[in-house]
């Protein structure tokens, strides 16, 4: 199978968040971007449809959920997926085989 380029990767997932959630929207270009970067900081593959190996822990529950469920393949019912509602826009990935973890988060509403 070829290496996808960045745009395919992202037009890729994209698509995978947009028919979860039914539109795109800026939480799901959002979500999906930092899906992706997180997927790859921890060396995870893209088309699993359920990942046992990830934890993601979403502080947030609007349109960037839905995105980073689509991308990563992880889930509220198969409890992979975790619900910190603190009103960020953040996310922390915890790949479970090496104990790696990544938060990312965006810094627009950060009291400075």
């Amino acid at each position: 199978m070829s290496k996808l380029s960045e745009t395919e990767l992202f037009d890729e997932q994209l698509e995978k968040a947009k028919n979860l959630h039914g539109e795109v929207c800026g939480g799901i270009v959002s979500g999906t971007k930092m899906a992706i970067h997180a997927m790859k900081e921890l060396n995870m593959d893209f088309n699993q449809k359920k990942n046992k190996d990830l934890i993601v822990f979403l502080e947030i529950d609007r349109c960037m959920a839905d995105a980073i469920q689509a991308v990563t393949g992880c889930s509220l019912g198969k409890r992979t997926l975790k619900l910190k509602n603190y009103g960020k826009f953040a996310a922390t990935f915890y790949k479970i085989s090496t104990g790696e973890a990544i938060r990312i988060a965006s810094n627009k509403n950060e009291k400075k």
